[in-house]
């Protein structure tokens, strides 16, 4: 009887991809092209991803394991803040992981840089003085500090918008 080692799988091959949408951060990675001690085949259970925000020093628990996959998407990332994320092979999902070094960090953006959806209900108002745009105000689903105005003043006859 011997007592094999387990080695961990080695760092993810190229740096973390990432998209910031409206509601997630989405990551994507390359599995590691070795082991730890450089063997081969690669046997990767699964992946630890992590992420801090952007002036904390270290990473604390995984924010998601996944199994047999190289993606991710972070639906808890908040709107508004800057985090770094860094994604760590580990031989089976069962903790204790057992985990090989982390993929280069990659940054992530969060801030609302996104449209509200339109309007509703608009009108036209011909009016005495000129002509007034009108309607429904809708909130961003992520930014509630965000809304259209709900109506914009008239403009002198024969003008067809706000700016002229």
């Amino acid at each position: 009887m011997s007592i094999l080692p387990a080695v961990p799988p080695g760092r993810p091959a190229r740096p973390l991809r990432l998209a910031v949408f409206e509601r997630r951060v989405c990551l994507e990675w390359d599995a590691p092209d070795a082991m730890l001690d450089g063997s081969t085949p690669v046997r990767v259970g699964a992946y630890a991803v992590y992420r801090r925000a952007e002036g904390d020093e270290w990473y604390e628990e995984p924010v998601g394991i996944v199994e047999k996959t190289t993606s991710f998407a972070d639906e808890s990332a908040r709107p508004d803040l800057r985090y770094l994320y860094t994604v760590r092979g580990a031989l089976a999902p069962d903790r204790p992981l057992l985990l090989g070094p982390p993929a280069e960090e990659a940054f992530a953006d969060t801030r609302d840089v996104f449209p509200p959806p339109p309007p509703t209900g608009l009108l036209v108002l011909a009016e005495p003085e000129g002509t007034r745009l009108a309607w429904t105000p809708v909130l961003s689903p992520t930014s509630p500090r965000t809304a259209s105005t709900g109506g914009a003043p008239p403009t002198p006859a024969g003008r067809g918008s706000p700016t002229g």
